[in-house]
């Protein structure tokens, strides 16, 4: 996996809140705790737009692995995507596809799994190509 160059504080701040990671600040820091896990992560306040110091993205990393929230696959894979790996679509799951225009929602089957954005969608036998926008996974 390629890892993305430029993160932000931002960036770090979504993937803790992605992996249920909750925050309280204090009047210097921002500190993340997750419900199940062990590790509390201790960042500074900062502007989100700021790029994060390599030390602070190392130690979110290491905090998620070490506390078995998420491997560090995982924590590369949602900062190069902004997606979970559970929230991808991959080929046979079942999908609610809202036509554009009408809003008419129609059940179809992943054909093929999420790929730069789309994803092949198979209806009555005929495949299309469909924008990831219009897909939801049913439950």
């Amino acid at each position: 996996m390629v890892k993305k160059k430029k993160i932000t504080n931002a960036d770090l701040d979504k993937v803790l809140r992605a992996f249920g990671y909750e925050v309280r600040k204090s009047r210097a820091h921002l500190i993340y705790q997750h419900p199940n896990g062990r590790q509390t992560v201790v960042l500074p306040m900062a502007r989100p737009t700021d790029l994060a110091y390599p030390t602070h993205v190392t130690i979110v990393e290491t905090a998620l692995s070490d506390d078995g929230i998420a491997s560090r696959e995982d924590f590369w894979f949602y900062l190069e995507n902004g997606k979970l790996p559970s929230e991808l679509i991959s080929k046979g799951d079942r999908l609610i596809w809202t036509i554009p225009r009408t809003g008419v929602k129609v059940e179809v089957i992943a054909a093929a799994g999420e790929k730069d954005g789309m994803v092949v969608i198979k209806q009555r036998g005929t495949f299309s190509p469909c924008p990831v926008e219009q897909l939801k996974k049913v439950q």
